[in-house]
């Protein structure tokens, strides 16, 4: 907004007491304002200019010397592009209708804050006006300085309206959300959080995290506590009661709020529902331990070798009939340790007939035993895959159909 008229030379009259001015303590005025970032100036009694600093000429690009002893509203002219009371104004005489002018206006004292649109710029402006006294104490004219507040606006409104988009991704995320003091008791938790719990908003601020804990678990609460301030944050597993008597467990990651001066306040945390996962889990380690044991108690042979054709599972009846343990055969070159050389063509091929039809293969072949014995062997076999598609391992179960005493 600097001025786009040549820049001249500053005459001392040009900030200085108007030569009508009551008395020379505004020419002391006037030198101090001057200095100051923001744009100040100061009417006498009768609303003419008697100060103008620089950086209301920056701010109007209207120089001191053409603005000094106006008077008829110039100054709002130069502000607002009309004559009419402004602030500084109705520091000398109060009117309830100019003062309608603006967003917002208090009087605090003898000063009046107040906030207006300065059109010209399309910028918002925080106004400060106050009396100017002589040495008896006399109202002799009165100052006003203006600050451009739109960006602090802007930023403000940007800050409310970040505030109001995490606001809305805390109460609303999946994952139970909360903050508790130090001795437990919640002060603010999410909408997942009281759903679940079964908790409404005036119940759950009631209680604490040693509420909703097993009476078994409740000696917890101080063991959890001490790791959140010692190490700043605690995860973890616990397991809480809702409302309606259901356990449910929480895998939780909490951390230590501190003040501006580094002074524990609070406990900020999150924690995800993890009890039908884990039902879940046991399901199928319940079935998976189901199946291994009819593999382990079978009398057939069950194999895998991985994508590299290292063996991967023997079970224990194919482990026996070799002479080996399963640590024995881990990472073992399948092919080469346990098939015959004559038979490893065969084998192979039909290895790659279960992957390229991705459906079961029958076919035999001999295996040998850690001390050299062999054993014809007939396999279905059939290549697993990953989602992706990529070759996961190659199982197989087996019946030995004849056993060939004499060593390989």
């Amino acid at each position: 907004m600097e001025s786009t008229k040549k820049p001249r030379i500053r005459a001392k009259s040009t900030i200085k007491a108007h030569k009508d001015s009551p008395d020379e303590s505004a020419l002391l005025l006037s030198q101090v304002v001057d200095f100051l970032p923001d744009p100040t100036f100061a009417i006498d009694r009768d609303g003419r200019v008697i100060i103008w600093n620089r950086a209301m000429e920056r701010l109007t690009r209207i120089s001191a010397t053409e603005m000094m002893g106006k008077s008829n509203y110039e100054h709002s002219l130069a502000l607002y592009g009309e004559r009419r009371p402004v602030i500084v104004d109705l520091v000398l005489k109060r009117d309830h209708q100019i003062e309608k002018n603006y967003t917002s206006i208090l009087r605090q004292g003898d000063s009046i804050y107040a906030e207006s649109t300065w059109l010209p710029m399309k910028r918002c402006l925080w106004i400060k006006a106050g009396p100017i006294y002589d040495k008896k104490g006399h109202t002799i004219g009165a100052i006003e300085t203006l600050r451009d507040i739109t960006d602090s606006n802007l930023t403000e409104d940007a800050l409310k309206k970040s505030e109001a988009k995490y606001r809305d991704i805390f109460l609303n995320v999946s994952d139970y959300l909360y903050l508790h003091d130090l001795e437990g008791n919640f002060m603010e938790t999410n909408t997942v959080f009281k759903k679940n719990a079964g908790y409404s908003e005036s119940e759950i601020t009631s209680l604490s995290v040693k509420d909703l804990l097993p009476q078994r678990h409740k000696n917890r609460f101080d063991n959890y506590m001490r790791n959140v301030m010692d190490k700043g944050f605690d995860e973890g597993f616990l397991t809480i009661i809702t409302k309606n008597g259901v356990e449910r467990v929480l895998e939780y990651r909490n951390s230590l709020v501190t003040d501006l001066e580094g002074n524990p306040i609070a406990v900020r945390g999150s924690a995800r529902d993890i009890t039908d996962r884990l039902r879940t889990q046991r399901e199928l380690k319940k079935e998976r331990d189901f199946i291994t044991s009819i593999i382990q108690t079978s009398p057939a042979f069950y194999d895998a070798v991985d994508p590299a054709g290292k063996t991967i599972f023997m079970n224990e009846a194919m482990l026996s009939a070799l002479g080996y343990k399963l640590a024995d055969v881990v990472g073992l070159d399948y092919l080469e340790k346990f098939i015959p050389e004559e038979d490893r063509a065969d084998c192979k091929d039909a290895m790659n007939r279960m992957i390229s039809s991705r459906g079961p293969i029958v076919h035999e072949n001999r295996v040998m035993s850690r001390d050299g014995r062999t054993l014809s062997v007939q396999w279905q076999g059939k290549a697993v895959f990953k989602d992706t598609g990529e070759l996961e391992f190659i199982f197989g179960i087996g019946i030995a159909r004849a056993e060939i005493s004499a060593p390989y």
